[in-house]
């Protein structure tokens, strides 16, 4: 690295003003760095303007970007992004009774591998996890023939090996490869604390940052967090055990197990491995854009977009673990019902229509009562 020339002429607060100026380019011994609107000049100035300035940004990644490096996150977010969107807008549905399945629109896959190759960014990786995930459930479903039954015990089956295998892609991508933090400097003026960017930019499984840590906005996320976790859970206990007589089914322990599951897996994926080698609006950006345009879960897409970008934000913003994964593990195990999609059991004749209510208390409970009705 060239250190930019050093001052000799001005006094220390011509050099502090100095120093939050955009640097100008004016020959070659003079590095220009930005980091998506974020200004790092801490190379500029005598000892102690140095050590100010480096006081003053030390929330921030203090990664240099080259020319190469900014085309790089322009080909991310005009490329890399529509196009998984694109991939998961086309795919089939995750919560299904038909089994997993492999077509040409996973060949997207290896673009994203590609893409990672050529760019070394860890969410291209994040990308290619559920193209992956389907080669690997359709090879299981050839070896065991159980899973290829379209019944909703082998959809929890397959589900449970689904989310296991994103949570081991996730973590092993959180703690192997090297995160790219993006720094946006804006958001209710809160900067690094709300953005989320780890605070050093560097180390592994380091998403939240520590400053939020501090941050009583941040506080204040988790404990509503946890409070609607505990809600979530107590309601959903009353509607999966049957007003909590009905605890030991296998169909109540396969939706513990899934919901424990899915909810860490997800926070794994969206808010360690992405969000480290993002920031916090640029993960919920994707989570929700995701919901937006596969639209598993409520009828109006755009209301689930929106819905589930805001929550993952607060995810984001929260800064201990423990809150964010009980809070999406309470979500997840809520709407067990609707992932298992019970209502396409219904439409084909085995469970009688319940209206709005859960239609599956405890699923056993319900198919024998509805074969002695019958």
């Amino acid at each position: 690295m060239i250190d930019a020339p050093k001052l000799s002429h001005g006094s220390e607060k011509s050099a502090q003003d100095s120093s939050r100026r955009t640097p100008v380019a004016e020959g070659p011994d003079v590095e220009q760095a930005t980091v998506v609107g974020v200004i790092d000049s801490t190379s500029s100035g005598e000892g102690g303007v140095e050590k100010e300035s480096k006081k003053k940004w030390r929330d921030w990644p203090s990664r240099r970007l080259s020319i190469g490096e900014g085309q790089e996150m322009l080909l991310f977010f005009l490329f890399g992004i529509p196009l998984y969107e694109f991939y998961r807008s086309r795919g089939a549905p995750t919560f299904e009774l038909t089994p997993f399945s492999l077509s040409y629109n996973d060949l997207f896959g290896l673009s994203f591998l590609l893409l990672f190759l050529l760019t070394r960014r860890p969410s291209y990786l994040v990308f290619a996890i559920n193209p992956a995930r389907n080669g690997l459930l359709k090879a299981l479903q050839a070896s065991v023939p159980h899973l290829r039954l379209e019944e909703v015990n082998p959809e929890f089956y397959r589900n449970i090996v689904s989310s296991s295998f994103q949570l081991l892609s996730a973590f092993a991508i959180a703690m192997l490869a090297t995160p790219r933090p993006i720094a946006f400097k804006f958001l209710l003026g809160r900067e690094a604390q709300i953005n989320c960017v780890p605070s050093k930019g560097e180390g592994r499984f380091a998403s939240v940052c520590e400053n939020s840590a501090k941050n009583r906005f941040g506080i204040i996320v988790a404990a509503l967090l946890v409070s609607a976790g505990v809600g979530c859970t107590v309601y959903a206990l009353i509607q999966h055990t049957d007003n909590f007589t009905d605890w030991l089914s296998e169909d109540h322990g396969l939706k513990i197990i899934l919901a424990l599951l899915l909810g860490v897996s997800e926070e794994v994926t969206w808010r360690e491995a992405c969000m480290n080698d993002t920031n916090n609006l640029v993960q919920a950006a994707i989570w929700g854009l995701n919901h937006f345009v596969v639209g598993e879960g409520m009828d109006d897409p755009l209301v689930y977009g929106i819905a589930t970008f805001g929550y993952a934000w607060a995810l984001g913003v929260c800064p201990y673990r423990l809150p964010r994964y009980f809070s999406h593990v309470a979500i997840e195990y809520l709407v067990m019902d609707n992932l298992v999609q019970v209502a396409e059991v219904v439409e084909r004749g085995i469970l009688p229509l319940q209206g709005t209510e859960p239609l599956v208390p405890s699923l056993t409970r319900s198919l024998s009562n509805y074969h002695n009705f019958n």
